[in-house]
This record gives structure tokens, sequence and C-alpha cells, in this order.
């Protein structure tokens, strides 16, 4: 399986949805968008550690699906 990852300048994940986030600090991590924030996954803002999201994907399905 390969990650599709899509530029936040053409389109965002829909509020609340876990995705992956690939950050501007060269890192990836897993995070939601909350009403134009994006969050770590403990809801933690990213802009509080002065990153920025570059783009997301979609997280992966379960083995068992």
């Amino acid at each position: 399986m390969s990650i599709t990852w899509t530029n936040c300048s053409e389109k965002m994940p829909d509020d609340d949805e876990s995705v992956l986030l690939a950050c501007d600090d060269g890192e990836v991590q897993v995070g939601f968008l909350d009403a134009g924030t994006w969050r770590y996954q403990d809801a933690m803002p990213l802009e509080l550690h002065g990153v920025s999201v570059t783009h997301w994907a979609h997280l992966p399905a379960h083995p068992d699906d």
C-alpha cells in the first residue's frame, strides 16, 4: 500500500478525522483538523510548537478490514 499525500493548499480533510500529517519540520505525525487548527492526536495545537502542516494523508485501514 502506498500513501497518497494531499497538499493542504489543494484540499483539507474533514474536521475531527484522524489523518497523517507531513510537517514543515520533516516529521510525520497523526493528528486532526479542528475548525482550521491542526492538532496532535492529544489535541495540542501544532502551532504552539511552531510547526506547520504542508500535506496530509488518510490513515490506512485496519488489517482486519
